[in-house]
């Protein structure tokens, strides 16, 4: 199959759907062996993956590869991932972000209030 994924790719990140359609269409579970990632298009298989940590540990991605995720705890499995993304979480509440966003919105084109 010609399909090359190239996740960091400027084009990609600026508009990721067709090559989303693509991997959908034409390889919805796949293995990249250049970037050393699995690749999961469909929802409900992502879904399964995340549910079923016994089957898709982190534990066993050896990292490397372009996307070197081996230790960004969102990565980890439960449960240290739990304990960790319901620390990181609390403090993003829907009322916290938008009071950042309105802070932050006072303040574009300087830097005053953010060193």
């Amino acid at each position: 199959m010609g399909l090359e994924l190239r996740l960091l790719d400027p084009a990609v990140l600026a508009d990721p759907y067709p090559l989303l359609h693509r991997l959908r269409a034409e390889a919805p579970v796949r293995w990249d062996e250049t970037q050393r990632v699995w690749t999961l298009a469909r929802y409900r298989d992502a879904l399964f993956a995340l549910r079923e940590d016994g089957i898709f540990s982190s534990a066993i991605h050896g990292g490397g590869g372009v996307l070197d995720a081996s230790s960004w705890f969102v990565f980890d499995d439960p449960p240290l991932d739990t304990r960790l993304r319901y620390l990181v979480a609390a403090p993003f509440t829907p009322d916290v972000v938008e009071r950042l966003r309105s802070w932050l919105r006072g303040r574009e084109g300087t830097s005053e209030g953010l060193c």
